[in-house]
């Protein structure tokens, strides 16, 4: 089997076509198509991606008067640590009372921008980091029925449709009336379709808005460093019927490798254990895949699988422990069979998020 076929060069795949959808570079190939205004520069960061973004405005070359980052948890960056520079972080996937305080930053961000100009930088994740909610909902009431949502297994799009109906800043409200006198949104996407109205719930719809980077650019990547068989955005819907469905493909198909992106759904028990979507289609295709010569790896672009510190998981590198793994989807604590099976992926946060690449390899 050729060299490049094998976990190793799989892995490298992987961080490479994370690295052509990075928010730095991103940035900084979209700028170069534009003029910095002549009004001072406000930058809004918004999402897991938030920190990578700005530093893409900063290697542009572009001068900032002030800027404001709102991410997730341990995602700033050490670098961007400068008087003029605010880096505010908040819980993902469910809002906490930071991802309130963020909204007003927001909301005062860009209130302050008469006169400025105006731009900004969206990544996933945004919906639960950042927000302002109506004077009749509190935050005990809105982080339960986010919880119900991801338990029942909504998709991206679905529970971001709920955050823009009860939020007083998704949906392009944050930006409709911004006093600034240049307005101008960067988006990358992590949702099916690439709609801006989707991006973090629509966050940063403007008049004046341009997608950066997608699973479509992160899988064209790999395509263009080595063939595949397949290469697909089908990663779609619950990951048992994802599972078969791609198990289909693969026992269907020659050798070679083969290529997925999307996000999956996950339904979860009262009591889940550790893990997330992309963990449990790794150990649900190991069970698929059980009686082939299969191996791959399922991870999230941005680094993190759900509530934990894991970006996904392998499958095929040891041999499947049915009971085991069985059991484990059953009780939602896929994270902890990878483990014990030493196939956790851990990348730490990648400065992107394009949803999720599935790299499988048939031999």
């Amino acid at each position: 089997m050729p060299d490049m076929l094998e976990p190793s060069s799989v892995e490298a795949l992987w961080y490479q076509a994370v690295e052509s959808v990075k928010g730095a570079p991103a940035v900084k190939s979209a700028l170069a198509t534009l003029t910095q205004p002549a009004q001072p520069l406000r930058v809004l960061a918004i999402g897991k991606a938030a920190s990578s973004m700005l530093q893409g405005v900063i290697d542009a070359g572009w001068r900032i008067e002030r800027a404001l980052v709102l991410t997730k948890y341990a995602h700033s960056l050490a670098a961007l640590n400068q008087p003029h520079i605010e880096q505010f972080e908040s819980a993902h996937p469910v809002p906490d009372e930071n991802s309130l305080r963020a909204g007003q930053k927001a909301q005062q961000f860009v209130a302050d921008s008469r006169d400025s100009a105006l731009l900004v930088l969206v990544s996933g994740g945004g919906s639960a980091l950042v927000e302002v909610l109506p004077a009749s909902m509190t935050l005990t009431e809105l982080s339960p029925k986010t919880q119900a949502l991801l338990a029942e297994g909504a998709d991206i799009g679905q529970i971001n449709q709920y955050r823009r109906q009860i939020s007083e800043i998704k949906g392009g409200k944050l930006l409709s009336h911004a006093p600034c006198a240049w307005l101008y949104s960067l988006m990358i996407s992590d949702v099916e379709g690439d709609d801006p109205n989707t991006i973090a719930s629509g966050i940063g719809v403007c008049s004046h808005q341009h997608i950066i980077a997608s699973n479509q650019i992160a899988r064209q990547c790999i395509a263009a460093q080595t063939p595949v068989v397949v290469n697909q955005e089908s990663l779609y819907g619950d990951v048992v019927a994802v599972a078969k469905t791609l198990a289909a493909t693969i026992k269907s198909g020659p050798s070679g490798l083969y290529v997925f992106g999307g996000e999956p759904t996950v339904q979860l028990p009262s009591n889940p254990g550790e893990g997330g979507r992309n963990q449990a289609l790794a150990v649900q295709l190991a069970l698929e895949l059980a009686v082939e010569d299969v191996f791959g790896l399922v991870a999230g672009t941005d680094g993190s699988d759900g509530p934990t510190g894991s970006a996904g998981g392998w499958f095929g590198l040891t041999p499947v422990d049915v009971p085991a793994a069985t059991q484990a989807l059953v009780a939602a604590n896929a994270g902890q069979y990878l483990r014990q099976t030493q196939q956790l992926f851990v990348s730490g946060p990648t400065g992107t998020n394009v949803m999720d690449l599935a790299l499988i390899v048939k031999r």
